[in-house]
């Protein structure tokens, strides 16, 4: 099983610049304290295993790109958060992923153009499709023909017995 390609969301950010922030974001993954971050994790390994490593995580890194979402704050004020993923294939060890996703969520987006982003690693909960990487509002499942996800909530069956209507569970253990 491969890891996730979704690694972490940045908000707060004043621009709706993709190119801006995958900038920021390539320069801070490239930079002395990532490379050292690096260095570090693999030094324990053999000559030509922490080769290999170095050359799975510069691909790994090369292959991020982000994915604006259209938010909003109160008010509709825009606030747009971007979800940023790699191809976590070239990962094949989920410990390292793990551990590369915590260092690069973990460290500061900021441009003098667009201010100091807030990263989190699970920015939401859809209540459609209960991906983390959106919220509900922004599902792109039920846009996809033939999706047969849930439907009009108005039509789940009234709940019977000692859990009354719209009290978000229908039975003990059950989860849907």
């Amino acid at each position: 099983m491969t890891c996730p390609s979704f690694l972490f969301a940045i908000k707060g950010l004043h621009t709706n610049s993709k190119d801006l922030v995958e900038k920021c974001i390539r320069d801070t993954w490239n930079d002395d304290i990532t490379t050292q971050f690096i260095q570090n994790g693999v030094a324990p390994m053999g000559k030509k295993e922490r080769d290999n490593a170095i050359c799975s995580i510069q691909k790994f890194k090369d292959s991020m790109w982000t994915e604006l979402l259209d938010t909003k704050g109160e008010g509709g004020i825009q606030k747009p958060t971007f979800n940023v993923y790699a191809n976590s294939e070239l990962i094949n060890n989920s410990n390292a992923w793990s551990n590369i996703r915590t260092h690069l969520a973990g460290r500061s987006y900021h441009n003098s153009k667009f201010g100091h982003g807030q990263n989190t690693i699970t920015p939401n909960h859809c209540g459609l499709c209960h991906g983390v990487d959106h919220p509900r509002g922004l599902c792109p499942f039920p846009e996809i023909d033939g999706w047969k996800g849930p439907g009009d909530t108005n039509t789940i069956p009234q709940r019977m017995g000692r859990y009354p209507r719209n009290s978000g569970c229908f039975a003990p253990g059950f989860r849907y």
